[in-house]
Parts: C-alpha cells; structure tokens; sequence
C-alpha cells in the first residue's frame, strides 16, 4: 500500500488522462489546512479506483468532473468505484 503523508491542495491532479488505474493508497496528513481533493479526475475518462484510505479531507476524496481547465470542456467518462 502507497502512503501518502504530505501533499498540496491535491494528491493527484489527473487532468484529461485516459486509463487511470488507483488502488491501495493511504492518505494520512497530519495538518490539514491545506488538504482538499485526495484525488481529482477532472475530464478523464475509463478511470477505476479502489481501497482509497483517508483520515483527512476538507473536500472530496475522489472527484470526478468537467471543467474548462483544457481550453474545452471535456466529459468525465467511466468513472468506476470499488467499495470494499
């Protein structure tokens, strides 16, 4: 399992990738003041995520979404959880 103790605003900023596969993370920072999305998937698409620990997140610990950060609005496509 990856443990992750110190990261910015997010742990992966995933913008428009394809295929992303996450799995086994531990997220466990000790100051939160700066934590927000664990991991952020803004116009991705065919994206699985699985065991994904979290003892802290001011926001969203996995996001999936579209924005305009590309120049272009993107969908988000194929987005699967696994809930162990």
């Amino acid at each position: 399992m990856l443990q992750i103790d110190r990261a910015g605003h997010f742990v992966l900023l995933a913008t428009g990738t394809d295929q992303i596969n996450v799995h086994d993370t531990y997220f466990a920072k000790n100051n939160s003041s700066n934590a927000r999305d664990i991991y952020d998937f803004m116009g991705c698409n065919d994206v699985y995520v699985r065991n994904i620990y979290s003892r802290v997140s001011s926001d969203d610990i996995v996001k999936p979404g579209s924005d305009c950060s590309l120049g272009f609005t993107r969908p988000a496509k194929i987005i699967k959880y696994a809930i162990l």
